[in-house]
């Protein structure tokens, strides 16, 4: 039996028609290399909790047929490693910080920040669809060119460290923050243990864990960033949403009591 055909279509990023490969979203060996569940879009659609049982199955982990070769082969060869050392990283704070613990705190990261923000911004190519590149050529910009620095102020980036649950992905939607009430104009990737969010516009939420600024550095600079986040979880399929399941299950039992809590 033959090779299967490869897809083909427009590159996400570069804009250019042929076949297209497989892109990991979050690379393979930052955590990506596992089966996932993906929900449909009735069941995302749907106002009830996704149970994450049923749904589209991907055997190789969390990505598509987005990226051309030379831009898959490119990025992967220029961020794609400097993504995996920070999860790595992420992987070894988690261990440090209490199970249910979700409040702000600094967190230190070492390496080149500037490469891995790159690494953000070209996985939002692939959760988007192909218009998404047409619509912001200055992205497109400072991935494909690597000596680019520094972002348009429209475009600021949150970072959350999250310890794990669902894989969860948006593309560019207005999402509102369960906790909050506030709403944003936003994309989302959220897999451990990075949930990231690329924001447009004015930012009305709470911001945690920006990293913009990471694009202020030259491209092989090294250095020592903190980082002003927090840990949640990936438990519901909402954008922005990373309350544990202890925390969602309690407010939905509080919702169903009319809002109040019971005195026992």
């Amino acid at each position: 039996m033959g090779r299967s055909r490869r897809p083909e279509g427009k590159c996400r990023l570069c804009g250019i028609n042929g076949p297209l490969s497989w892109e990991h979203v979050p690379p393979e060996a930052a955590y990506n290399d596992h089966r996932v569940v993906r929900a449909t879009q009735e069941q995302i659609l749907k106002p009830e909790l996704w149970d994450g049982r049923r749904g589209e199955i991907s055997q190789r982990g969390s990505g598509g047929y987005t990226l051309c070769e030379p831009c898959n082969n490119n990025t992967g060869d220029w961020y794609a490693r400097e993504y995996v050392r920070w999860a790595k990283q992420a992987l070894d704070r988690l261990a440090n910080i209490p199970s249910g613990e979700q409040l702000p705190f600094y967190v230190p990261f070492t390496g080149r920040p500037l490469r891995f923000l790159k690494q953000v911004v070209t996985m939002f190519f692939s959760v988007n669809s192909e218009k998404f590149a047409d619509i912001h050529p200055e992205l497109v910009k400072f991935v494909l060119d690597r000596s680019s620095r520094g972002l348009p102020p429209k475009y600021k980036v949150n970072l959350v460290l999250v310890r794990g649950g669902f894989v969860r992905s948006s593309g560019v939607s207005a999402s509102i923050n369960v906790a909050s009430g506030t709403s944003d104009v936003a994309s989302e990737i959220a897999h451990f243990p990075f949930a990231l969010r690329l924001l447009f516009g004015d930012v009305n939420s709470l911001r945690m864990g920006p990293i913009e600024h990471f694009a202020d550095f030259e491209l092989d600079q090294k250095g020592e960033v903190w980082l002003y986040t927090e840990v949640g979880d990936v438990t519901t399929k909402f954008p922005g949403d990373y309350r544990s399941r202890e925390r969602v299950d309690r407010e939905a039992i509080v919702n169903a009591d009319g809002g109040m809590e019971k005195d026992e």
